[in-house]
């Protein structure tokens, strides 16, 4: 079906207090197949999303207290599981994904926090996204996002993310193109990321612009494999996380991407937003 942005034509709409969704399968639709719209107390247990044009599962309007619990997302037209805070609606905040497993979406991300107060990730397996495998940040366009804060990703693994010629993001991105909202307060830990194909540009893509900020951002206890060329992270705010832990293919790296036991290798550079999606920040290591 072709897509149609209707939160009504969703295969599910949760939008009340204390509802609880156990063992369904939505499949197919025109827009996202769960949709959860400023719901609170509820929770997505053994969910399965396929073959929908939008989101496989997507929370918003100020959906809060929720927990999402071993859901399946595949095939999907969009994000797999979102957690989106629109300008001028509530924030959505306090919600909980655990063990979720996204395999294929065809446009966008795997897991996404646009806009959001107090979001977990944990054991997480993520593979086969057109762009990145972790999203977290807050972003323009015709329906812009509010801030990005106390996000948490933590355990799991993300395959073959960025596997679209589009745009470079990376398997993980961490972004703020908004100057009013912040991006904060987030910690990306303990993954392993694999099969990320060389047209990503790098595997974390930490990055401002239009004035946005982000600070307080951890990585930490990764293993990445198959770099191949790929740079580590690309940054224009160097200053804005911390990372420790890094490994790639068995061997430590350094905050800025530098392979620790080769002192030759260049660091990854500054750059700009655009200037990482077109390709003119080149410094691999």
């Amino acid at each position: 079906l072709p897509r149609i942005d209707n939160p009504y034509r969703a295969g599910l709409v949760v939008g009340n207090t204390g509802v609880t969704v156990r063992n369904v399968t939505v499949t197919g639709g025109s827009t996202v197949g769960i949709f959860v719209i400023g719901a609170s107390n509820f929770l997505l247990d053994s969910v399965t999303v396929q073959d929908t044009a939008s989101d496989g599962i997507q929370m918003y309007s100020g959906a809060n207290n929720g927990i999402v619990r071993n859901a399946y997302v595949t095939r999907v037209g969009d994000d797999g599981i979102a957690v989106v805070s629109y300008r001028g609606d509530p924030i959505s905040h306090d919600i909980a994904v655990i063990s979720p497993r996204v395999d294929g979406t065809t446009n966008t991300r795997g897991l996404v926090v646009s806009g959001g107060k107090n979001i977990t990730f944990t054991d997480i397996t993520v593979a086969n996204t057109a762009l990145s495998g972790v999203f977290v940040g807050s972003q323009k366009g015709t329906l812009p996002t509010q801030s990005a804060t106390n996000v948490v990703v933590n355990g799991g693994t993300i395959t073959n993310a960025n596997y679209s010629l589009g745009y470079q993001t990376g398997a993980i991105t961490v972004f703020n193109e908004n100057w009013n909202y912040a991006v904060s307060n987030v910690k990306v830990s303990n993954l392993v990321i694999s099969g990320t194909p060389p047209q990503a540009g790098s595997i974390f893509r930490h990055l401002t612009t239009g004035g946005g900020t982000i600070s307080k951002v951890q990585y930490s206890n990764m293993s990445i494999y198959g770099l191949s060329k790929l740079s580590v992270i690309i940054s224009n705010s160097l200053w804005t996380y911390t990372a420790k832990g890094i490994y790639v293919d068995g061997v430590a790296v350094d905050r800025n991407g530098t392979i620790a036991r080769n002192t030759s290798a260049t660091a990854v550079p500054t750059c700009s937003f655009w200037g990482s999606l077109f390709g003119t920040c080149s410094a691999k290591v």
